[in-house]
């Protein structure tokens, strides 16, 4: 399958390129947009940045009970470095784009496993490759009856955390050593019915 996008958006031009199919029992796909930005309606408050978003994945049924897919993330938008994380939320891309990782590279596994026909464990974690920090979601999913589910899951974040900076005079600074370390661990349940 091939796609096409051209998308005017916010005075803003996105074109982007969508091929999937299937290899050896395994789905692959590639995503790519470039969006060129139009900063002449915003020339003094912000800069226009062209940006490059792409993403390469693979997913595979390994049983009749187990699916996973892996993917790898590219952004030109988000700072190579985690001292840079701050500063990007001036970006266009980040302000006006919806970006909202702050990194350039990503790499995302996930598994679903079936453990009963009524109950499904499923994991993600979406990994920064240039900080090391990563950001996982378990989540445990029973169908009570039809239509009806009890869910349970984690937003789990590991990564070095952010520390206060000494900057000359009385006044300290926030600083960023990674970008998943700075997010809050979440736990949650739901109750959902469909009718």
């Amino acid at each position: 399958d091939v796609s096409l996008l051209l998308i005017d958006f916010q005075q803003n031009l996105l074109v982007g390129l969508d091929l999937a199919r299937s290899i050896g029992g395994a789905g692959v796909w590639c995503e790519a947009a470039g969006v060129i930005a139009d900063g002449s309606q915003r020339p003094h408050i912000e800069q226009a940045t062209n940006y490059v978003r792409a993403t390469i994945g693979v997913d595979y049924n390994f049983s009749s009970r187990t699916y996973g897919f892996l993917e790898y993330h590219f952004s030109s938008a988000g700072a190579a470095q985690p001292q840079d994380y701050l500063d990007i939320f001036t970006n266009p891309a980040i302000a006006r784009g919806g970006i909202y990782l702050m990194g350039r590279h990503y790499l995302i596994p996930a598994i679903v496993y079936q453990i009963t026909p009524l109950i499904i464990a499923s994991a993600q974690i979406l990994t920064n490759l240039a900080d090391g920090s990563l950001f996982a979601a378990p989540h445990l999913e029973y169908n009570i009856a039809e239509n009806i589910y009890l869910a349970a899951g984690v937003y789990w974040s590991l990564g070095r955390r952010p520390e206060l900076q000494p900057e000359a005079g009385y006044f300290s600074a926030m600083a960023l050593q990674s970008e998943f370390g700075s997010y809050p661990d979440m736990y949650y349940t739901s109750f959902r019915i469909y009718f």
